[in-house]
């Protein structure tokens, strides 16, 4: 019984954070309160369950509490911190580390608890929030027993990026394991200390494909001279991998002279290949390239023909460029669709307005609610009709908060009235952006 009540708080609450539960029969601006006042009867219950014998009980509520990220749960997870079970202190560090930076000074002391998952948990919690006191902490953890410990510790003084943890990192380099040597490279690439380049360049050949992988694209944000010969010879690594590493780090490095290289990278067998030497091109932005790009519209992998979509958006002034656009949102796939649309809000929406309208109708929430937002950005007044309909009568509140917040930047008058039922939407943040569009709409009525 003590299980089930810890898997129900764990789901009730990131559901309610969603706003997937609602309390019923409230009036205009009472979902605030309401919400608030069943936060604080959730945060009562995990208080209960903190206190139960079960240590699966309390660490599953630990861990609830830190999807609330709220101050006021911070006294429970600091004793969490002190709990006798291991499991009940690792969730307590990870929950600290998604509340930015409350109780970050009680993180250190578990450091140095005796379980390597709680150490880890900690040394991952204080990179994520920041906390610089930390380094000399994290630096001695580099020498930790435990793998995990050290691949943790490295991690986070890359999101910290102080330049003193260098030399430390430098040496960690030479770890038995392939993934605290991942981790280390990744670190030094985060960090973009000018030191670690010379070092790096022997796990260029290193045996684990991870650790090539990550450091090529250390090496890319590094700014190492000659890396781009190093990129062009990993496009050829056996492993898909290190390929798209590489791929990925000629877009890092933006040269122009590696769009040969990312030539045959389109036509690598890997998909995941192939999409990012598209995106890689679209960072490099070298307009040569557009034919090259243009043959992969019709790529049998979803995920391809989607970066091609995101990438046509930086040749918005070529007629290829917006005709494809215009291809890629009837793709049957929706992901590619929303991506085309995007596009099109980006490039300025130069032609396919007809398009984003039908797009409206799409059976997808998401193509719909891509639909609503640049139909707003692209002035299409005509498109005020279809935008009313979406906002009172679609089942997707991403939808609808999108077309009351276009209906406001077309300035239509004869949206009022549908901005004034939506303020009352049972979705906060579809009320929220229709009062918005209303006072727009008011202040472009006066100044007339």
């Amino acid at each position: 019984m003590n299980r089930l009540r810890a898997v129900f708080l764990l789901v009730l609450i990131p559901c309610l954070g969603m706003g997937v539960l609602t309390l019923a029969g409230y009036a205009q601006n009472s979902w605030i309160e309401g919400t608030s006042g069943s936060l604080n009867a959730l945060i009562r219950f995990a208080e209960q369950e903190m206190k139960e014998v079960d240590p699966i009980a309390r660490s599953r509520a630990a861990e609830a509490l830190g999807v609330l990220a709220r101050p006021e749960v911070a006294p429970y997870l600091a004793a969490a911190l002190r709990d006798t079970d291991c499991r009940v202190r690792a969730s307590a560090a990870r929950s600290l580390g998604m509340m930015g930076g409350v109780l970050a000074e009680s993180l250190m002391t578990s450091l140095t608890d005796w379980d390597p998952n709680v150490r880890g948990m900690a040394a991952t919690a204080l990179g994520d929030v920041g906390y610089c006191p930390a380094e000399t902490g994290l630096v001695i953890r580099l020498s930790d027993g435990m793998p995990r410990v050290r691949q943790a510790a490295a991690l986070a003084l890359g999101k910290l990026r102080r330049t003193a943890a260098v030399p430390p990192l430098i040496a960690l380099l030479k770890d038995w394991d392939a993934r605290v040597r991942a981790s280390a490279v990744h670190a030094l690439g985060e960090i973009g200390d000018s030191r670690a380049g010379k070092p790096l360049l022997p796990l260029v050949e290193d045996g684990d494909a991870k650790v090539r992988a990550e450091c090529l694209l250390a090496l890319a944000k590094l700014r190492r001279p000659g890396v781009s010969k190093i990129l062009e010879r990993r496009l050829g690594d056996w492993d898909a991998g290190v390929r798209h590493a590489a791929a990925q780090a000629f877009g890092i490095l933006g040269d122009p002279s590696g769009v040969g290289s990312l030539t045959l990278a389109l036509s690598d067998a890997n998909a995941r290949v192939r999409a990012a030497a598209v995106d890689a091109w679209a960072q490099i932005g070298d307009p040569s390239g557009i034919q090259n790009i243009l043959r992969l519209e019709n790529d049998w992998d979803p995920g391809v023909r989607e970066s091609v979509a995101q990438a046509l958006s930086s040749f918005e002034s070529a007629q290829e460029a917006q005709k494809a656009l215009l291809r890629l949102c009837v793709d049957s796939y929706a992901s590619v669709r929303t991506s085309a649309i995007r596009s099109i809000e980006v490039s300025g929406c130069v032609t396919g307005k007809e398009n984003l309208c039908n797009a409206l109708n799409d059976w997808d929430g998401d193509v719909r609610a891509a639909a609503a937002c640049a139909l707003g950005t692209c002035r299409y007044s005509k498109a005020a009709g279809d935008l009313i309909t979406r906002l009172q009568w679609d089942p997707n509140f991403r939808v609808r908060k999108n077309a009351a917040r276009s209906l406001g930047e077309l300035g239509t008058p004869d949206a009022i009235a549908a901005l004034r039922k939506a303020i009352a939407d049972w979705n906060q943040e579809v009320g929220m952006e229709a009062a918005a569009a209303l006072r727009s709409l008011s202040s472009e009525t006066k100044h007339d």
